[in-house]
């Protein structure tokens, strides 16, 4: 559902080059076959490869959770926040101190 909503608002946006990182292979394997999925989530993966003919490239990558720490995060935190929060030109200092924080030092 987060893939979907993500590159809708993506072309919406008039992004036309779109990557798709999620920490689930069984989804990203089934998106990368783009092939028809009875699997309980094949609506959406069918509405998502759809809207990913609207652009001019789409592609998808799994990324484990241990490398996903900020995305992981961020998610949590938009479950306990506001509907929708949207960053155009700046970004969050919420978010900025979450990729402070997985840089080594």
């Amino acid at each position: 559902m987060a893939a979907y909503k993500a590159m809708g608002f993506a072309v919406d946006l008039g992004i036309r080059d779109i990557m798709v990182e999620g920490d689930s292979q069984n989804v990203i394997s089934i998106l990368e076959c783009m092939e028809d999925s009875f699997s309980s989530f094949g609506h959406l993966t069918q509405s998502i490869i759809l809207v990913g003919r609207a652009c001019r490239s789409f592609s998808f990558g799994h990324v484990g959770k241990q490398g996903n720490g900020v995305a992981y995060r961020l998610a949590r935190h938009a479950k306990q926040g506001p509907k929708l929060m949207v960053w155009m030109e700046e970004v969050s200092s919420y978010v900025s101190a979450l990729v402070y924080a997985e840089i080594p030092h």
